[in-house]
């Protein structure tokens, strides 16, 4: 009948207004939330700092790594040089013979460097170094939040790793001690002061045999005690010379643990520098991959 075609047209009119009604909603929701990402996106880009600022700031945290890890590493060096002072003997004060036979401590040094060379008060200056680049950091504009737990690591391994590079240099150091050359010329005058005086022997023996057999075939005045007097000053000469020379030349191993210790704690820093450098560039990386997924947002946003 024509009452229920109607009722049927009606129901399906209010069934299409309610379905597209529906979608137009759903479509304006989408818009407004695409719109809120983006708006977003913004936002973070800001906080982030364009590629030029960023630079900009890595440089300012280099320069501030620096100079917070060399005033470290002139710490560390006065403190190691108390522990030497009273551990290691002095060569320069020290008589040719004691200076051959000169030992040093380098089990004791090495506990000593241990358990005294790294001090709190240096995990207050490293934990003082985390805080000083953050609100660098923060004065800046940039969140400090993501170098905090980085730096909390930097700062809890620092003391074993330069206890650790120490150590190394200074078993490295006083494994060969003094430089090519000093070491060459040791051995070099060891060589001599053993074959020079059996080369002085054999010329006074050769001389004392053939004046002896001259006096006996042609009646030739033997050798006399002055041929015998120089003969053995002249032996005497060629020992004591480079015997002489043996003993001075001698590489102290006091001079190459102070050496190898100075370098240790040279490398330690640059170490710290390094690795105020990795926690920068970890964090960059994680910025990067920030930016790459804020890129594939605008992107589809944009498209849709």
């Amino acid at each position: 009948s024509i009452a229920d075609d109607f009722t049927q047209l009606e129901a399906t009119i209010n069934t299409a207004l309610h379905q597209y009604g529906i979608e137009v909603l759903q479509q304006i929701g989408m818009k407004a939330r695409l719109n809120d990402l983006r708006q977003q996106s913004e936002k973070l880009y800001q906080a982030m700092a364009p590629e030029t600022r960023w630079r900009e700031l890595h440089q300012q945290w280099q320069q501030l790594a620096t100079q917070r890890c060399n005033k470290l590493q002139q710490l560390l060096h006065e403190q190691s040089t108390l522990l030497t002072q009273s551990l290691l003997a002095d060569d320069a004060s020290a008589s040719l013979i004691d200076r051959s036979t000169a030992q040093i401590p380098l089990t004791q040094l090495s506990e000593a460097i241990q358990q005294q060379l790294w001090l709190p008060r240096f995990d207050t200056w490293l934990n003082d170094t985390g805080i000083a680049l953050q609100n660098q950091l923060q004065q800046q504009g940039i969140r400090s939040a993501p170098f905090r737990a980085p730096l909390e690591k930097f700062t809890a391994d620092s003391a074993a790793q330069c206890t650790e590079t120490v150590q190394a240099e200074l078993v490295h150091s006083t494994a060969k001690p003094g430089n090519v050359l000093q070491r060459g010329a040791y051995r070099l005058s060891g060589w001599l002061y053993g074959v020079l005086p059996l080369a002085a022997a054999s010329w006074a023996a050769y001389h004392l045999i053939s004046a002896f057999n001259s006096g006996i075939s042609e009646g030739s005045p033997f050798l006399g005690t002055n041929f015998a007097i120089h003969s053995l000053l002249l032996i005497a000469i060629a020992w004591l010379i480079p015997w002489l020379l043996h003993r001075q030349l001698k590489p102290s191993l006091s001079a190459a643990a102070r050496k190898g210790i100075a370098n240790g704690v040279e490398a330690a820093s640059e170490n710290l520098k390094n690795a105020l450098e990795e926690v920068w560039s970890e964090v960059s990386a994680k910025r990067q991959t920030l930016i790459d997924e804020l890129d594939k947002i605008s992107s589809a946003s944009h498209d849709d």
